[in-house]
């Protein structure tokens, strides 16, 4: 008669499912993390700093309003005071959580 050792793991921590279909898992969590992000155009032209040749462009739309004012604020307090004043380098920090985000779910983002 073969003597019966006992388990190591604590009952608590033993695993009480296996995976079966690892493809239907995995896409189950994909779609638990699922994320939308809408940006309005004019969040994104007044984000985005303009070109230092940029002019004003008189347009009379929301974005050409937004980015006019951009212009003429970049145009007075400088580059770096304006990239301080308007959070832009807040982009750079977005854009890193973009990229954990899609090293996290990987195509899941591309394939929606």
């Amino acid at each position: 008669m073969a003597s019966h050792k006992p388990s190591l793991v604590h009952p608590k921590y033993k695993t009480k499912y296996r995976v079966g279909n690892w493809s239907e898992y995995e896409r189950g969590l994909r779609s638990r993390g699922d994320v939308t992000i809408w940006f309005t155009k004019e969040a994104l032209d007044a984000w985005i700093p303009p070109s230092r040749t940029a002019v004003v462009s008189g347009k009379n739309t929301p974005a050409g309003r937004a980015r006019d004012a951009t212009v003429l604020r970049v145009r007075d307090v400088g580059r770096r005071r304006w990239k301080k004043e308007s959070g832009y380098h807040r982009q750079a920090r977005a854009e890193n959580a973009f990229f954990r985000y899609k090293r996290l779910l990987g195509g899941a983002l591309l394939h929606g």
